[in-house]
């Protein structure tokens, strides 16, 4: 499950529990049904948060690179590009903290731009 730090306000005011993003991200992995599941939620410039129903000690929060304003041209497109490097990564079964690692990336490099674009080079090294 994805989703963004705003989205997660929204379900809080529905959780009786909590107001804590980090809280909520580990109630909502702790509500799988069947099946284990993995919550990210971005924050913008804040921590990326990784939870887990199968072993929520396991919790994890992933600084983001943060950026001055003037960097920051346009953030249309930033959440596709974070999940679009997340999941590419994914797929090839590339271990959780590099698919994180490329959809900051992704999302970092896709604000700096008008629209969903990336730069001519790739700078991102694996």
């Amino acid at each position: 499950m994805y989703c963004y730090d705003f989205e997660i306000l929204y379900l809080s005011f529905f959780s009786k529990q909590t107001k804590d993003v980090a809280q909520i991200a580990q109630l909502l992995a702790d509500s799988a049904y069947k099946r284990p599941r993995t919550v990210i939620i971005t924050q913008g410039g804040d921590d990326v948060l990784v939870a887990f129903s199968d072993s929520p000690t396991e919790f994890r929060r992933f600084p983001v690179n943060s950026l001055s304003e003037e960097e920051i041209f346009d953030t249309n497109g930033a959440g596709d590009a974070f999940v679009g490097g997340f999941l590419a990564h994914r797929a090839l079964d590339k271990p959780l903290k590099l698919c994180i690692e490329v959809a900051i990336y992704a999302a970092t490099e896709v604000i700096k731009r008008s629209g969903c674009a990336f730069p001519p080079e790739n700078k991102f090294r694996v």
